[in-house]
């Protein structure tokens, strides 16, 4: 008899809790930073590993129509967590992998809460604190994806700027203002409104990035006002075309919650449209907010989740970005 076996549960299954609750006694004393939750959106199919009555792993399945990899359709592991034991990890991905094939699904990429709008990605080193934002990993989970047949598709890094030497870019504040680019803070006031120019903006530039899916602007806005009780309007600016009424940029910004000293701030989201006009734009905003932590007793920016070939790498690379951290995504044939 196989030590390990797996169950599907759903919510009204009497195990379910059990699903829900398994990373909160795999965590232990870190638990409290655990922010992997179930995104309900999408979800096919709830994995419960078991060792006899005990709960040991879990993982979610997520069916998403747009997300394709090499031009076809993938499915995606999500809310992956395991005991550090190799068995116990083959058990329960080579179940996600058999109920993959019945779909019909040939690829599968992981660990992905069902877009990259949610959680996705595995910590390569916990050598680092966690800033907030990160998702709280085992750190033998990518060895556990490896050794059951994953390799790594993409590579992300965040980079954390301790100088906070800022002025380089201010200049470029006049040129904007010539071309009737209004460089403002949010307006916590309208803040809905404000909310679905980023939405309009981040749907138009971030179409080309890798395994990107389309989002509802509903679920945009749900995503971002879960932020709402520690936004900042000072830590995020808006450059607004005023002939347009549309966004050339912006740059979103939080505190790191998880400093206790409260002297860390996070670049969640950078974005800027194409137009060559615009050019400058991200550069200036950044050089904003690094105004802003060094005026403000922030010792620490990090530039957060940045894909490996992105552009922002290089903007960080401007404003003292070191390497903090590396994660990658990983995929399989099925």
């Amino acid at each position: 008899m196989e030590k390990y076996h797996t169950i599907v549960v759903n919510e009204l299954h009497a195990k379910y809790e059990d699903f829900i609750n398994f990373p909160f006694d795999l965590y232990g004393d870190r638990s409290q930073r655990f922010k992997n939750q179930f995104a309900l959106a999408g979800i096919a199919t709830c994995l419960l590993l078991m060792e006899e009555d005990m709960p040991c792993g879990r993982l979610a399945l997520y069916e998403n129509k747009d997300l394709l990899y090499n031009n076809t359709s993938a499915i995606a592991i999500g809310n992956y967590e395991c005991i550090d034991k190799h068995e116990a990890a083959k058990t329960l991905l080579n179940s996600a992998f058999e109920i993959a094939k019945e779909k019909d699904y040939t690829y599968i990429i992981g660990p992905m809460n069902g877009s990259t709008w949610k959680a996705y990605r595995f910590i390569d080193s916990q050598t680092n604190p966690l800033f907030f934002t990160e998702n709280l990993h085992q750190h033998y989970y990518s060895q556990q994806f490896e050794a059951n047949g994953f390799g790594a598709i993409s590579h992300y890094l965040s980079q954390v700027d301790t100088d906070l030497a800022f002025g380089k870019y201010l200049y470029l504040k006049e040129r904007f203002d010539q071309q009737q680019i209004n460089i403002r803070s949010i307006d916590m006031n309208n803040l809905e409104k404000e909310l679905l120019l980023l939405y309009d903006l981040c749907s138009e530039v971030f179409v080309h990035n890798f395994l990107y899916t389309p989002i509802s602007s509903k679920d945009f806005l749900n995503l971002y006002l879960l932020l709402m009780p520690i936004l900042n309007p000072d830590l995020i600016i808006l450059a607004e075309d005023t002939v347009t009424g549309k966004l050339a940029g912006f740059i979103f910004a939080i505190p790191d919650l998880f400093d206790a000293s409260k002297q860390s701030i996070i670049i969640k989201t950078l974005a800027r449209n194409p137009a060559r006009k615009y050019a400058g734009i991200t550069q200036l905003l950044c050089d904003m907010i690094v105004q802003y932590a060094s005026q403000n007793h922030i010792t620490k920016l990090y530039h957060a989740f940045m894909h490996v070939q992105n552009k922002s790498v290089n903007v960080s690379a401007k404003f003292s970005g070191n390497d903090f951290r590396h994660y990658t995504l990983f995929g399989k044939a099925l």
